[in-house]
């Protein structure tokens, strides 16, 4: 009992430390994005300060967006629970983080180069329950419209597109299925980070997940005259994109594109390939007809043994290389 005691008067001491510095704590985590005045009844206001964006040449490349933030705008995206996929159950001490935001509007932007969300039309006959799932407003955005072209159109206005996309693709189609199962790259922990930014920022219903808790989108449809925190966070998604370095090369007298994960991929190969053809040229030239197709045989130190078409049982390391197919 006196323990109990004890830490119950230790925790009550933590509680009443922490509230006597609240304001410290405050101006700590928020830094210039709050005002505190105690001589006013709002005590706590908020700045534009709290961007840190250069206003003079950068002297390196090092660009962190999240660092480009304002901490306000974070602390929006940073206190949104998680919540499971499909469900109104909020993840026991489960929070969104900045990269999380990022990482899914990217993968959202992505979409536009996969072939069927070109073919994917948003209209009554579709997969979705149009008249149902949409308003007026939102079926005048995106009605004819293809997946891609929707999607792009975010970059033209992010506050109204980004809010119908992310209800593109978590609405339930007509089969009772998840749009967004539609795409396989985006597995069960992707679906439950969009599921949960769909329903902290984003979601369009004025009743609320559950009669009390909204999105910062229809706390700000119904609130048009206050801080548009929304607009904020939407910013933020327009500047997000997965980047892809790229490079220009002649093959054939043709100008051809690839990005350099592809030009990676292609060095490996070619170099495999020249030590493979400088193999077939010299030390095994006359002892049998190399073909693409050859079995080649090393023993366990790596000393190459012999190669064939029939794969031989022996102690040793055995495999086979498709030149054919790259």
């Amino acid at each position: 009992m006196e323990k109990t005691a004890a830490h119950l008067k230790l925790n009550a001491y933590g509680s009443w430390l922490a509230l006597q510095h609240f304001d410290n704590f405050i101006k700590m985590s928020l830094g210039d994005t709050i005002i505190i005045n105690p001589s006013t009844t709002d005590r706590y206001s908020y700045s534009t300060k709290g961007t840190n964006v250069n206003t003079t040449w950068r002297k390196d490349d090092n660009i962190d967006l999240q660092a480009e933030v304002n901490k306000l705008t974070q602390a929006l995206i940073n206190t949104s629970p998680l919540i499971a996929f499909g469900t109104k159950s909020k993840i026991t001490d489960g929070y969104l983080q900045f990269s999380d935001f990022s990482y899914i509007t990217a993968k959202i932007k992505d979409l536009i180069y996969d072939s069927d969300v070109s073919k994917t039309f948003i209209k009554e006959n579709t997969v979705l329950n149009f008249d149902e799932l949409f308003t007026l407003d939102e079926k005048r955005l995106i009605k004819n419209k293809s997946l891609r072209q929707i999607i792009s159109n975010t970059r033209y206005n992010p506050q109204k597109y980004l809010s119908v996309v992310y209800k593109i693709l978590t609405a339930k189609t007509t089969n009772s299925q998840y749009f967004i199962d539609r795409f396989s790259n985006f597995n069960s922990q992707d679906k439950t980070l969009l599921w949960s930014i769909y329903k902290n920022l984003y979601d369009s219903d004025e009743n609320g997940m559950d009669g009390s808790f909204y999105s910062l989108y229809s706390i700000q449809r119904n609130n048009t005259k206050g801080r548009n925190y929304y607009a904020a966070v939407s910013s933020v998604a327009d500047c997000l994109f997965s980047v892809d370095f790229v490079q220009y090369y002649f093959e054939d007298g043709i100008v051809q594109l690839r990005t350099l994960r592809d030009a990676a991929v292609d060095n490996v190969r070619w170099e495999l390939e020249n030590i493979i053809n400088t193999k077939n040229s010299t030390e095994l030239s006359g002892k049998f007809n190399f073909n693409p197709y050859s079995i080649l045989e090393f023993d366990v130190e790596g000393n190459f043994i012999n190669a064939s078409d029939t794969n031989k049982k022996m102690d040793g390391i055995t495999f086979q290389l498709d030149l054919n197919e790259g």
